[in-house]
């Protein structure tokens, strides 16, 4: 699995480290990219917003510029008040599609945000930010296109 900042290369974990803490000290949080050695869709996750009392974010299966893009407006949204509740609907982060919030199962936001868990241990809570298939349809509703359930895994608690 290779863990790295979007648009930045870090040879080791330590560069990797120093990085994420200088953008947390700038901005207050930050996004990574994992990609999985094998089998699994990218993912981007958020560090940082435990420090405010916040959730951090999770999104699965977006190229680049489009998933650090969709993290970073609803962090954003979130330090400036948006209510991080379970099952909430938010428009205009994703194309013009509505994204899900859902709560992540515990032991996988121990597992999926390693390095949010390394900066505050035993603090860290994860929201996944879930996206439709191309006709609107969330995957946990009846006529989701199947062939998208390759793109994102479901972390949550309510919804597995």
């Amino acid at each position: 699995m290779t863990t790295r900042l979007p648009n930045h290369r870090s040879d080791s974990p330590e560069q990797l480290h120093q990085a994420l803490q200088e953008r947390i000290d700038r901005h207050g949080w930050t996004v990574l990219e994992v990609v999985p050695d094998t089998s699994g869709p990218v993912f981007y996750y958020t560090v940082g917003l435990t420090a405010r009392g916040l959730p951090e974010l999770l999104i699965f299966g977006l190229d680049p510029a489009t998933g650090q893009k969709v993290l970073e407006n609803l962090a954003d949204r979130l330090v400036h008040g948006l209510a991080p509740v379970d099952g909430a609907l938010v428009d205009d982060v994703l194309r013009n599609v509505p994204v899900a919030l859902h709560e992540m199962r515990q032991l996988k936001a121990d597992t999926h945000l390693r390095y949010a868990n390394e900066f505050f241990p035993g603090a860290v809570r994860g929201m996944q930010v879930i996206w439709p298939d191309t006709a609107g349809v969330f995957p946990w509703q009846q006529d989701f296109d199947k062939t998208m359930a390759a793109y994102q895994r479901l972390l949550t608690e309510t919804l597995h």
